[in-house]
Protein backbone atom coordinates (compact mmCIF):
# COMPACT_ATOMS: atom_id res chain seq x y z
CA UNK A 1 0.00 0.00 0.00
CA UNK A 2 2.74 2.44 -0.95
CA UNK A 3 4.30 2.92 2.73
CA UNK A 4 6.82 5.57 1.52
CA UNK A 5 3.77 8.08 1.19
CA UNK A 6 3.95 10.17 4.06
CA UNK A 7 0.11 11.69 5.15
CA UNK A 8 -0.16 15.39 4.97
CA UNK A 9 1.11 17.32 7.45
CA UNK A 10 -0.77 19.63 9.01
CA UNK A 11 -0.98 22.87 8.79
CA UNK A 12 0.75 23.86 12.14
CA UNK A 13 3.40 21.32 11.84
CA UNK A 14 3.89 22.47 8.10
CA UNK A 15 3.87 26.42 9.34
CA UNK A 16 6.40 25.06 12.06
CA UNK A 17 9.32 23.50 10.15
CA UNK A 18 8.56 27.37 7.72
CA UNK A 19 9.16 29.17 10.43
CA UNK A 20 12.23 26.78 11.53
CA UNK A 21 13.89 27.19 7.93
CA UNK A 22 13.13 31.10 8.33
CA UNK A 23 14.91 31.19 11.50
CA UNK A 24 18.15 29.32 9.82
CA UNK A 25 17.76 31.86 7.24
CA UNK A 26 16.65 29.29 4.58
CA UNK A 27 16.58 31.45 1.28
CA UNK A 28 14.06 29.05 -0.20
CA UNK A 29 12.13 29.13 2.83
CA UNK A 30 11.98 32.74 2.83
CA UNK A 31 11.27 32.61 -1.35
CA UNK A 32 8.52 30.16 -0.97
CA UNK A 33 6.21 32.04 1.72
CA UNK A 34 7.02 34.92 -1.23
CA UNK A 35 5.21 32.41 -3.77
CA UNK A 36 2.72 31.62 -1.58
CA UNK A 37 1.73 35.40 0.00
CA UNK A 38 2.85 37.86 -2.22
CA UNK A 39 0.37 38.01 -4.44
CA UNK A 40 -2.04 38.68 -1.49
CA UNK A 41 1.01 41.29 0.48
CA UNK A 42 1.13 43.09 -2.98
CA UNK A 43 -2.72 43.72 -2.82
CA UNK A 44 -2.72 44.65 0.28
CA UNK A 45 0.12 47.03 -0.19
CA UNK A 46 -1.68 48.58 -3.22
CA UNK A 47 -5.06 49.18 -1.05
CA UNK A 48 -3.17 50.67 1.50
CA UNK A 49 -0.26 53.14 -0.78
CA UNK A 50 -3.69 54.12 -2.35
CA UNK A 51 -2.75 52.44 -6.03
CA UNK A 52 1.08 53.94 -6.20
CA UNK A 53 2.70 51.05 -7.12
CA UNK A 54 5.85 51.87 -6.40
CA UNK A 55 5.28 52.11 -2.92
CA UNK A 56 3.19 48.81 -2.59
CA UNK A 57 6.23 47.06 -3.99
CA UNK A 58 8.48 48.74 -1.68
CA UNK A 59 6.53 47.97 1.38
CA UNK A 60 6.45 44.01 0.24
CA UNK A 61 9.96 44.55 -0.23
CA UNK A 62 11.04 45.78 3.39
CA UNK A 63 8.41 43.54 4.88
CA UNK A 64 10.37 40.53 3.17
CA UNK A 65 13.25 42.18 4.53
CA UNK A 66 11.63 42.30 7.79
CA UNK A 67 10.64 38.68 8.02
CA UNK A 68 14.28 37.71 7.30
CA UNK A 69 15.61 39.88 9.52
CA UNK A 70 12.88 39.34 12.37
CA UNK A 71 11.93 35.73 12.18
CA UNK A 72 12.90 34.91 15.76
CA UNK A 73 11.05 37.82 17.09
CA UNK A 74 7.91 36.74 15.34
CA UNK A 75 4.75 36.94 17.50
CA UNK A 76 3.43 33.54 18.27
CA UNK A 77 0.20 34.70 18.72
CA UNK A 78 -0.34 34.91 15.03
CA UNK A 79 0.01 32.16 12.30
CA UNK A 80 2.87 32.61 9.57
CA UNK A 81 0.49 34.51 7.17
CA UNK A 82 -0.82 36.73 9.57
CA UNK A 83 2.35 38.04 10.85
CA UNK A 84 3.69 38.64 7.05
CA UNK A 85 0.63 40.36 6.10
CA UNK A 86 0.88 42.48 9.59
CA UNK A 87 4.69 43.10 8.44
CA UNK A 88 3.02 44.57 4.96
CA UNK A 89 0.56 46.71 6.68
CA UNK A 90 3.10 48.23 8.88
CA UNK A 91 5.69 48.64 5.95
CA UNK A 92 2.53 49.99 3.81
CA UNK A 93 1.48 52.43 6.15
CA UNK A 94 4.91 54.09 6.93
CA UNK A 95 5.77 54.74 3.29
CA UNK A 96 1.88 56.36 3.17
CA UNK A 97 3.61 58.62 5.32
CA UNK A 98 6.51 59.40 3.55
CA UNK A 99 6.00 62.74 0.98
CA UNK A 100 6.13 60.93 -2.88
CA UNK A 101 9.34 61.31 -4.57
CA UNK A 102 9.48 64.49 -7.08
CA UNK A 103 8.90 63.82 -10.84
CA UNK A 104 11.59 63.28 -12.66
CA UNK A 105 13.02 66.57 -14.35
CA UNK A 106 13.23 66.56 -17.91
CA UNK A 107 16.41 66.08 -19.82
CA UNK A 108 18.59 69.36 -18.73
CA UNK A 109 17.88 71.88 -21.72
CA UNK A 110 21.34 72.55 -23.57
CA UNK A 111 23.80 75.28 -21.74
CA UNK A 112 22.48 77.47 -24.01
CA UNK A 113 19.16 76.90 -23.63
CA UNK A 114 19.55 77.32 -19.94
CA UNK A 115 18.86 80.79 -18.99
CA UNK A 116 15.51 80.75 -21.18
CA UNK A 117 14.56 77.53 -19.62
CA UNK A 118 14.74 78.67 -16.03
CA UNK A 119 13.19 82.10 -17.07
CA UNK A 120 10.41 80.21 -18.91
CA UNK A 121 10.04 78.22 -15.43
CA UNK A 122 9.53 81.03 -13.13
CA UNK A 123 7.96 83.82 -15.29
CA UNK A 124 5.62 81.44 -16.98
CA UNK A 125 5.15 78.05 -14.69
CA UNK A 126 5.15 79.92 -11.85
CA UNK A 127 7.60 77.72 -10.10
CA UNK A 128 9.97 79.84 -7.48
CA UNK A 129 14.15 80.56 -8.16
CA UNK A 130 14.65 77.34 -6.00
CA UNK A 131 12.08 74.96 -7.70
CA UNK A 132 13.72 76.09 -10.92
CA UNK A 133 17.38 75.32 -9.31
CA UNK A 134 16.06 72.15 -7.90
CA UNK A 135 14.45 71.35 -11.44
CA UNK A 136 17.81 72.05 -13.37
CA UNK A 137 20.12 70.50 -11.00
CA UNK A 138 21.56 74.02 -10.11
CA UNK A 139 22.55 75.88 -7.18
CA UNK A 140 20.25 79.01 -6.17
CA UNK A 141 22.94 81.32 -7.58
CA UNK A 142 23.66 79.78 -10.71
CA UNK A 143 20.03 80.19 -11.15
CA UNK A 144 19.86 83.32 -10.53
CA UNK A 145 22.56 84.34 -12.85
CA UNK A 146 20.61 81.91 -15.47
CA UNK A 147 16.91 83.55 -14.58
CA UNK A 148 18.27 87.38 -15.55
CA UNK A 149 20.65 86.48 -18.22
CA UNK A 150 17.24 84.52 -19.64
CA UNK A 151 15.53 87.72 -18.82
CA UNK A 152 18.02 89.68 -20.73
CA UNK A 153 18.03 87.63 -23.97
CA UNK A 154 14.02 88.03 -23.64
CA UNK A 155 12.53 87.65 -27.36
CA UNK A 156 13.70 88.76 -30.25
CA UNK A 157 10.68 91.15 -31.19
CA UNK A 158 10.72 92.52 -27.54
CA UNK A 159 12.32 95.79 -28.87
CA UNK A 160 14.79 95.56 -25.78
CA UNK A 161 18.28 96.13 -26.34
CA UNK A 162 19.59 99.21 -27.43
Amino acid sequence: MGGSQRPEAPAETTEARIALALGRRDADALAGVYDRLGPAAFALALAIAGGQRERAAAAVEAAFARIAAEVDDADGRLTLDAWVLTLVRQEARLLRRVPPAPAPAAVAPAPADLPRAVAEAVALAGRSLAEAAERFGLAKLEAAAALHAGLDAGPSSSGRGS
